[in-house]
């Protein structure tokens, strides 16, 4: 925030933040965005199916970014015990390619199960899909982050 050097605090503008002094590069192509996460009943249990955005800014749709959601494992009995594909307290990455802008609707554009791969952090060569991720499973804490490929 530049409070604790000299000068005035940081000033933004679309492609880099001053901070008093210094620029720290921050390229976003997207100020805010709204995720909907859809959950699927399997007959038992309920799992991840879909992730749909909104709200996502225009340039995000040039064909070279990927959302990755981020899913926190809770420490309680886990749902996934018959083929685990995450254990207790695991992070679950999960990365989806962003489509074109000219392919963008309402809502703007769905991580869908087939397109979405995951993993864990601790363990990124074992992959899996969203709807092996069980809705009981994850502690209700997911952040997402829009980068560049």
């Amino acid at each position: 925030d530049g409070r604790d050097g000299s000068g005035a605090a940081g000033v933004s503008t679309e492609s880099y933040t001053a901070y008093s002094g210094g620029l720290l590069n921050i390229l976003a192509c997207t100020e805010s965005a709204t995720v909907t996460l859809r959950p699927k009943f399997t007959g038992e249990n309920f799992v991840f199916e879909n992730a749909s955005f909104k709200d996502v800014g225009t340039r995000c749709g040039d064909g070279t970014k990927d959302v990755t959601l981020y899913f926190k494992i809770g420490n309680s009995a886990l749902h996934n015990s018959a083929d685990p594909k995450y254990t207790n307290g695991d992070i679950v990455k999960c990365v989806y390619q962003i489509p074109l802008l000219a392919t963008w609707g309402n809502p703007q554009f769905t991580a869908t199960n087939a397109a979405t791969t995951c993993s864990t952090v601790a363990n990124p060569s074992v992959t899996f899909r969203l709807n092996d991720i069980y809705t009981a499973d994850f502690t209700n804490r997911v952040g997402f982050e829009i980068y560049a490929r």
